[in-house]
């Protein structure tokens, strides 16, 4: 049951994302269909080939951490900064209708409720913003957005909880209960969990993604490609470097497995490619594809000619003027 519930809420927003970039692409919007439709379609494809009693136990499972995931996240109120800046602008904008893939370029009067807004929302990433407006279609309230960090965090303790049965030292009740939910509460997840910010997800996907690789490579368990290909898809949507540390990290870690092993998947190596490969061209159409096209730069306004300085504001005293080494490795 765990492991069901854990790529129940990987799977259901993931491909929510998939079902919504597809309406970008027919010139549609975010509604709340995508909800309704990945909901569905992901129950059919987990509990299929099981019987009706568990079938019906999952079910409940799903549809009650779902609803109080829900009441939870729209009745918690988000006093980040960022989140009430930009992610819930983009939020809004979604939900009100705007198509990033076919109109990405907002100006500021379209944009209104702080200065220079649109230039973040029209460049930034959205994965995570175009998820959560689909979620605030169905239930009317912006808050109810922050409900996805509650479906990842649920999704990555049942990862780390099934993972650890691997270990015998590991598999007795209480120990695995404490090891899974220590890993899952990563303190830029618990500071995070009730804003719209984002920056968390890397830890998320990058667990779950070496979960993912090291059962479907060592334990041979195909069960777990579907969730690596939507979140290879979907981690390029998010942030760029969250995309690189992602995919840099899992392919040490295919390294070191055929290294100590000496197994090699190839099929898992080449669908991962196309995946991520997919989700730069397609899945984050907006920004990188419309920023190249539009400013000749796909990671716009954070570096070319005309970018805009956001890091001097934010890097501490003790480490400026010092080389980019030290500032990412001794801090």
């Amino acid at each position: 049951m765990i492991k069901k519930i854990g790529l129940f809420f990987l799977c259901f927003p993931l491909v929510m994302f998939v079902i919504e970039t597809l309406f970008f692409i027919i010139g549609w919007h975010v509604n709340c269909f995508a909800f309704i439709f990945a909901f569905i379609l992901v129950i059919g494809y987990i509990l299929r080939n099981t019987s009706k009693n568990i079938r019906l136990k999952s079910i409940c499972w799903f549809v009650g951490i779902t609803l109080a995931s829900i009441f939870i996240g729209a009745n918690v109120y988000d006093a980040s900064y960022d989140g009430q800046w930009y992610h819930s602008s983009i939020i809004k904008l979604m939900n009100d209708g705007w198509n990033p893939f076919y109109h990405p370029i907002l100006q500021q009067d379209e944009v209104p409720y702080y200065t220079n807004t649109h230039i973040w929302v029209s460049h930034y990433a959205k994965g995570m913003e175009t998820i959560e407006a689909g979620i605030v279609a169905l239930t009317g309230n912006l808050e109810s957005g922050k409900t996805l960090n509650i479906f990842l965090a649920v999704s990555l303790f049942c990862f780390v909880f099934d993972f650890i049965g691997n270990f015998n030292k590991l598999d007795k009740g209480i120990i695995r209960f404490l090891v899974a939910l220590t890993t899952t509460l990563n303190p830029v997840l618990v500071n995070q969990m009730m804003t719209h910010y984002i920056d968390y997800t890397c830890y998320v996907f990058v667990t779950i993604g070496l979960v993912c690789v090291y059962n479907i490579v060592v334990k041979k368990e195909r069960s777990y490609m579907l969730p690596l290909l939507l979140m290879g898809f979907f981690v390029p949507t998010i942030k760029f470097n969250i995309a690189f540390w992602f995919v840099v990290i899992l392919l040490v870690f295919i390294g070191l497995l055929y290294h100590t092993k000496r197994i090699f998947n190839k099929i898992l190596f080449k669908n991962m490619a196309i995946s991520v490969v997919a989700g730069f061209l397609v899945g984050a159409f907006n920004p990188y594809i419309t920023n190249t096209v539009i400013k000749h730069n796909p990671v716009y306004p954070l570096i070319g000619e005309d970018k805009i300085d956001i890091m001097s504001i934010v890097t501490p005293q003790n480490i400026e003027g010092k080389c980019v080494f030290y500032q990412v490795n001794i801090l």
